[in-house]
């Protein structure tokens, strides 16, 4: 399975699974204003790139002290979306060109969301995708996403041969994007078969499950004590996907996200209110509502005026947390800073949906300071 999707074991099965934690820990302070000149005004997606930078080894980021493309890909995205670290992100991006081929191939098979992640980098950093790293067949990213389809068979129309329990709906709305974004008209054949898969998936919610193997039996209602029903961050990615392409909802999809959305703003990964909120699933949906242009809507107020952006904040380090975790985000259940947390917290702290069009970064990261106590 890729690791573009936080995994867990939970109930007895393995499932993409954001949110299992309780509360946030005290010590997840919001991130307050810095003390920092008017001209450099840091925002949050902006500490959280700074913090990202420093966990940069000078080629790549890592996972347990091993190079990893996910992550890296991943943080050229958040960098990208705040705007900040452009020399960083192209370094990544540098790597990346030498050692994409583990990442996006496993013996010989295509992944189409590792794929469509590369892409989507290559994309916003103004790379080609189709001559990554070279200008040999394999380095042609396009075709070898569009090669993975599935044209025949119950799941025409989706990208990968692989298993799609857990991450169907999730990388064929990253793919639709990467094709979209490369400026492929919706028109194109691989596209039109790409959104009729992604369309006769979503639930009579509004929202995806990961993956529905017999779409004539309806979706369990959202249950976060099995896992079962759809999740926002299947629903966030299909909602990017389909809006990139033109394309239309059999359903409009608001409808999940307000019964989805928790008394404090947030969202669990599960499409219920009733679980506990995480980062990485409220960034998401964030993004999704940005891409709808929803993101205002009244509808995403609950009391206090908590909000999806409030409440992603509340998970941000802010001045009262060590020095060295500032500007991260804590996951639920975990104490200090979450690598994935905030590779997957910043484009939503941005307000930024995917994909992100090609766009010149600041090169340097601002420097996060606190008032004087």
């Amino acid at each position: 399975m890729s690791s573009f999707i936080r995994r867990a074991t939970a109930a007895g099965l393995l499932v993409a699974s954001i949110g299992l934690g309780t509360a946030v820990e005290a010590s997840a302070s919001p991130w307050p204003a810095p003390a920092v000149p008017a001209s450099a005004s840091v925002t949050a997606a902006q500490a959280g790139a700074t913090w990202l930078g420093k966990q940069f080894t000078g080629k790549d980021f890592e996972n347990g002290g091993v190079a990893d493309p996910s992550y890296t890909v991943q943080a050229v995205l958040a960098f990208a979306a705040s705007g900040v670290g452009g020399t960083k992100a192209k370094a990544a991006m540098g790597w990346l060109e030498k050692n994409f081929e583990s990442y996006v191939s496993d013996d010989g098979v295509d992944d189409p969301g590792a794929l469509a992640y590369v892409i989507l980098a290559a994309q916003a950093m103004s790379d080609n995708p189709k001559a990554f790293g070279g200008k040999k067949k394999q380095n042609n990213l396009i075709d070898r996403l569009e090669a993975t389809q599935q044209t025949s068979g119950s799941d025409a129309g989706l990208f990968g041969s692989q298993d799609p329990t857990y991450d169907g709906a999730f990388r064929q709305g990253l793919a639709l994007m990467a094709l979209a974004n490369q400026g492929i008209p919706s028109t194109n054949a691989t596209v039109v078969a790409g959104v009729t898969w992604l369309q006769n998936q979503q639930c009579s919610d509004g929202g995806w499950e990961a993956y529905r193997s017999d779409t004539t039996t309806a979706c369990p209602a959202p249950d976060p004590d099995t896992y079962a029903g759809p999740d926002t961050n299947s629903t966030s990615l299909a909602v990017m996907g389909l809006v990139a392409t033109g394309s239309s909802f059999p359903v409009d999809p608001l409808g999940f996200f307000e019964s989805a959305q928790n008394a404090d703003g947030g969202f669990g990964y599960i499409g219920a209110s009733s679980q506990s909120p995480d980062p990485d699933s409220t960034g998401e949906v964030i993004q999704a509502l940005v891409a709808l242009g929803q993101l205002s809507n009244a509808a995403f107020t609950q009391a206090g005026d908590a909000t999806p952006v409030t409440a992603l904040a509340s998970f941000q380090l802010g001045c009262s947390a060590s020095k060295a975790d500032r500007g991260a985000y804590t996951f639920p259940g975990e104490e200090g800073a979450n690598l994935l947390a905030t590779l997957q917290a910043v484009p939503g702290a941005a307000e930024a949906a995917f994909p992100l069009k090609a766009q010149t970064l600041r090169n340097s990261l601002p420097k996060l300071t606190c008032p004087a106590h």
